[in-house]
């Protein structure tokens, strides 16, 4: 059921791999900071979204008996806190430079 929800994602924005994960974390990044206006609470909200997207990929994985791929979810999870990180640092860096 994830990995369909997932691909329903994926044909729809025709973003695959890295790219949906940079995607995503921009999306969750922005949509929390809109809200608080708070960077931390932005970044920790997108790196423990990411966080719960590979417990589902394990869970799903482990249900059909496939092979845990502790690899790729660490490059995804990378993938995403760094991008958090760098638009943590952005937000805070205009916040500065508008005082």
């Amino acid at each position: 059921m994830w990995h369909d929800l997932k691909q329903i994602i994926v044909d729809g924005t025709g973003i695959e791999g890295s790219g949906l994960h940079v995607l995503i974390a921009v999306a969750v990044f922005f949509a929390v900071y809109l809200v608080t206006r708070r960077g931390g609470i932005a970044f920790a909200v997108a790196v423990a979204m990411q966080v719960l997207n590979e417990a589902l990929d394990v869970a799903g994985d482990l249900l059909v008996r496939r092979d845990f791929r502790a690899l790729e979810a660490i490059e995804d999870t990378s993938i995403t806190a760094l991008t958090a990180a760098i638009l943590w640092g952005l937000v805070a860096l205009m916040r500065r430079l508008s005082r």
